[in-house]
């Protein structure tokens, strides 16, 4: 921890030069983030929709088998996406719409900026992780094994082929997984690593200053 007596002005322009950094960041990913998020939540949902409706109403077995798996994949896509939520679609609209008149409204609103920017990195970085290119992989496969190995004696029975239908589930579904993933946006990663550099610091807090009047408030900046 470091803390100086400054003048309160000086801790003034320094906070908003930080918090101003913060918000223009979520301001020039909020765009970005809005259309991957609800995007790929809306092609999952028709997606899913679809392939449902499909298998609950075709009288063909092959359609109706490939139809239940698809759907079933498409729901878990949109299961991950609501369990990880991008801060950065809105973080932006929250920044904004808090109160920073006072000293102490001005210091929470710069801590909840760097917890916001903190958790969008750290989401970021955990949507672009080797973890989750694997567990894309688990998904695209466990259904091209269901369609191989638990339908396959029906689905070539009804004149189709097994190995062709699971090939076709694997890719497409893969290759949309991995789509989403190099879609995601990443700039929060960039935006901490730059402003950590540029200030070093991850919170402040309330303290005393000294003013040319005499007692004042000023920041304690923790690194």
């Amino acid at each position: 921890m470091l803390a100086s007596l400054l003048p309160c002005s000086l801790f003034a322009e320094q906070e908003k030069e930080r918090y101003d950094f913060i918000e223009q960041s979520f301001r020039a990913e909020q765009s970005h983030a809005k259309y991957y998020y609800y995007g790929w939540m809306t092609i999952y949902g028709v997606n899913a929709a679809y392939s449902f409706y499909d298998a609950g109403t075709t009288k063909n077995t092959v359609n109706h088998i490939v139809g239940g798996v698809s759907g079933t994949q498409a729901l878990i896509g949109m299961i991950g996406l609501a369990l990880s939520p991008l801060p950065a679609t809105d973080a932006y609209d929250t920044l904004h719409a808090m109160p920073g008149e006072s000293d102490v409204e001005q210091t929470e609103r710069l801590r909840r900026a760097e917890e916001l920017l903190r958790k969008s990195a750290e989401v970021e970085r955990e949507g672009r992780s080797w973890i989750m290119h694997a567990a894309n992989f688990v998904v695209a496969a466990g259904g091209a094994a269901v369609i191989r190995y638990s339908y396959g004696d029906r689905i070539n029975r009804a004149g189709g082929s097994a190995v062709e239908q699971a090939n076709i589930n694997f890719w497409s579904s893969f290759l949309v997984g991995e789509l989403q993933l190099f879609t995601q946006p990443t700039r929060s990663i960039d935006s901490l690593k730059e402003y950590e550099q540029s200030y070093g610091v991850t919170s402040v807090s309330v303290a005393p200053c000294v003013t040319s009047d005499g007692a004042g408030v000023a920041f304690i900046m923790h690194f």
